[in-house]
């Protein structure tokens, strides 16, 4: 059995590799103007031309700070690294995906967020939904600090495109989605999903509101905990993941047809 030093050192020793892991990351962007600042709960790491939007990003962030942590049921306050990239190009290159789509503009990489400038949006944002898109990524970093291993993408994106409200579900744009084929539940635990469905993220944002509306919110934090690959609907819910399909496609076509 391992002493009660040698575990706090050997956490010391992980915490410390990540830490390193993330500002080696950052330190490789073409840019000799590099700022560190740290407010509240977060240290951004940025390029001095992008210092006038860290105050927008740092206030999205602490603005649903306690709120996501209640909604997850993670009580306790944490500091998270915040790098942001002054364009997609410098983004994609930096995280090792060149080349992405447009659309990718952040993610999460052992706790620290990446993100692109709101300064630079590019062809498929703009400043208000890069500053939305923080506050998905953060529920990102709770989710993975609850369960790590929870690698199930459409609870994974569906809860921070829930709580963070920057996918588009109104009536207006699921009637252009529910011309397509309703996907399949199962289908939608991998991550292939992102890049073979234009919809998915849709798809996974109105299955959490479907869960928290008729299941409630509780029911979103005990799936986090007791997922990994796949979701066990019938420990979570009682039902089989046939009838829970069923309910979800019936939830789609009475609130957004």
């Amino acid at each position: 059995m391992k002493s009660k030093n040698h575990l706090k050192i050997g956490k010391l020793i992980k915490n410390l590799s990540l830490s390193i892991c993330c500002i080696l990351l950052f330190s490789s962007m073409s840019s000799e103007k590099k700022r560190t600042l740290e407010k509240g709960h977060f240290i951004f790491n940025f390029q001095e031309i992008d210092e006038p939007v860290i105050a927008d990003l740092s206030k999205a962030l602490e603005d649903n700070y306690d709120r996501i942590l209640v909604a997850l049921k993670y009580p306790t306050d944490f500091k998270t690294r915040v790098n942001v990239y002054p364009d997609i190009a410098t983004y994609h290159k930096e995280i090792g995906f060149p080349n992405w789509p447009d659309w990718a503009i952040g993610s999460v990489y052992k706790g620290t967020i990446d993100i692109t400038s709101p300064r630079n949006p590019g062809p498929k944002h703009n400043y208000t939904s890069i500053i939305n898109s923080i506050i998905h990524e953060f529920v990102h970093v709770v989710t993975e600090k609850k369960n790590e291993n929870m690698k199930v993408t459409w609870l994974y994106e569906g809860v921070a495109g829930y709580l963070a409200d920057n996918i588009d579900t109104t009536k207006q744009n699921m009637k252009k989605v529910l011309n397509g084929k309703i996907p399949q539940i199962n289908d939608m635990n991998s991550n292939k999903i992102l890049f073979s469905n234009n919809y998915a993220l849709e798809y996974s944002k109105t299955i959490v509101e479907f869960i928290v509306k008729k299941y409630g919110n509780d029911k979103i934090s005990l799936l986090i905990d007791n997922s990994k690959t796949s979701v066990d609907f019938q420990k979570i819910f009682s039902i089989t993941e046939e009838e829970f399909q069923h309910q979800w496609e019936n939830y789609l076509l009475l609130t957004y047809k």
